[in-house]
């Protein structure tokens, strides 16, 4: 069970000319390459997870495909978990040596947000040339919708964080 969800992001694309069986076996594949642990929770709904080693957040996606009319519609929810053990790590590690586990923690973060962000994309390029590989398109304009968040401006660096967070994803500083 998580502890703390510290990363979300949901993105939508549709495609048209291409099936939804050959789409959700390549989505698999590509999660399963990538180290993820695929289950399928129907014929078009994948849910997968991995440890992301380098901060201890378990990586977590969720793909669904849809029919709508003559296109189908992708859509990706993927997280970043705290579990409860990673926790306790974290907890013993931030006692031991806060200033240096909080300055750490910061550009952690921030090298993990560029990691995700970057095999999110990979993903939605893989599933462009796929499509394209088997004849079908590719909408012009892509549907995009990150989980909305509340946020709060760092007073040292003026970074913006979620609003949950205890210290600047950036400069470490603590926040109010």
């Amino acid at each position: 069970m998580p502890f703390r969800q510290l990363f979300a992001k949901r993105e939508q694309r549709t495609f048209s000319g291409i099936k939804k069986e050959t789409i959700i076996q390549s989505i698999s594949n590509f999660w399963s390459q990538s180290q993820f642990g695929i289950t399928f929770f129907g014929p078009f709904q994948i849910h997968g997870e991995r440890l992301y080693s380098k901060i201890g957040l378990r990586q977590v996606i969720d793909v669904w495909i849809q029919d709508s009319g003559d296109t189908i519609m992708v859509d990706l929810m993927f997280s970043a978990n705290l579990g409860e053990g990673e926790a306790v790590v974290g907890v013993v590690g931030a006692v031991v040596i806060l200033p240096v586990a909080i300055a750490v923690g910061a550009v952690s973060y921030l090298e993990y947000e560029n990691d995700a962000n970057s095999l999110i994309g990979s993903f939605w390029n893989f599933l462009t040339s796929l499509v394209i590989s088997n004849g079908g398109r590719i909408p012009s304009q892509p549907l995009i919708q990150p989980v909305p968040k509340a946020t709060v401006s760092c007073p040292n660096c003026t970074t913006i964080n979620d609003l949950d967070s205890q210290y600047c994803k950036k400069c470490g500083t603590k926040l109010a």
